[in-house]
């Protein structure tokens, strides 16, 4: 079993316990349900349909891998995510702490925006993060969601000389 915690976006109440994991998922399953009801009663242009989330130029559903080093920088980009319903997007990059093996804190510079950064942590070397980015459309009915997991195979020790060329 997992246990997790999760904070409600809604209403900021935090919940702990075995079946928390899945709750992260509510509002997309919920929603998904909702438009699957419309598909059945509605003409094509009258109901929302799923957000397409495209990875670094990478439109396919596979699970990506990457190779990193400890405190490399990893440019992330979302920009050419789309909606077939023309309804503009919001991003979210988060790390999916359960499917990995690093407990630390990852930083993800512009989180919430198509054009994010992450900075593998200098402590992470022979370790797995698990990155996700969440696209979701802003539709006003029922907003959908599309996902895609990057797994971050963090290999060797932390190189000093990066910080160097970080700051320069």
């Amino acid at each position: 079993e997992v246990s997790d915690v999760w904070q409600n976006p809604k209403d900021g109440k935090t919940w702990q316990g075995d079946y928390v994991p899945v709750w992260r998922w509510r509002e997309a399953m919920y929603n998904d349900f909702i438009c699957r009801m419309d598909w059945c009663t509605q003409p094509f242009e009258k109901a929302n349909h799923q957000p397409k989330a495209v990875f670094n130029g990478d439109t396919g559903d596979d699970i990506l891998f990457i190779n990193a080093i400890p405190g490399e920088k990893i440019d992330l980009d979302a920009s050419l995510s789309t909606d077939p319903d023309n309804d503009a997007l919001s991003y979210k990059w988060w790390i999916y702490q359960e499917a990995g093996n690093y407990a630390g804190t990852v930083y993800i510079e512009n989180a919430e925006t198509g054009k994010a950064a992450l900075i593998v942590p200098t402590g992470s070397a022979n370790k797995q993060i698990h990155l996700i980015l969440e696209v979701k459309d802003n539709n006003r009915i029922a907003p959908l969601f599309d996902y895609r997991r990057v797994v971050i195979n963090v290999s060797g020790t932390y190189d000093h000389s990066q910080l160097s060329k970080q700051t320069d």
